[in-house]
Parts: C-alpha cells; sequence; structure tokens
C-alpha cells in the first residue's frame, strides 16, 4: 500500500515544504493528489511519470534519505 511506503505525515510534511499546501478545502485534498500521482508512476500507460511532478520528486528524495530507503 502506497500509505505504509509513503506515511501521511511525511508526505504532509513534502507538501509544506514545497510550498503545496492547499489553501481551501477540495474535493481531492492535495496529498490525495500526491498518492494519485503515485499510483499512475507505478502504472504502465499512465499519463503522469514519475518524476514530473516537484513534490514526487522531492517525496521520493526524502524517502531514499531515511533509514531502510532506496
Amino acid at each position: 500500500m502506497l500509505t505504509q511506503a509513503f506515511p501521511q505525515s511525511l508526505v504532509d510534511e513534502v507538501l509544506a515544504e514545497t510550498g503545496r499546501v492547499q489553501q481551501r478545502n477540495r474535493l481531492l485534498p492535495a496529498r490525495l493528489v500526491v498518492y494519485f500521482v503515485l499510483a499512475c508512476a507505478t502504472r504502465r500507460g499512465c499519463a503522469v511519470r514519475r518524476g514530473e511532478s516537484k513534490e514526487v520528486r522531492d517525496l521520493l528524495a526524502r524517502l531514499s534519505q531515511q533509514p531502510g530507503g532506496s
């Protein structure tokens, strides 16, 4: 599951660091958009690819710096 590999607290922290915290309530909150992009990045043929989003790049970089990261 994505939430096990990418904890919500880390996603929220990266969103804050990149200045992408949502300003108002939306149908799809910023955190869920990140999970959507990550899910697309793992699927073949998806229009969104890993690395095209600054937030996803930052999140992956942060995870690789954590103990046990790839």
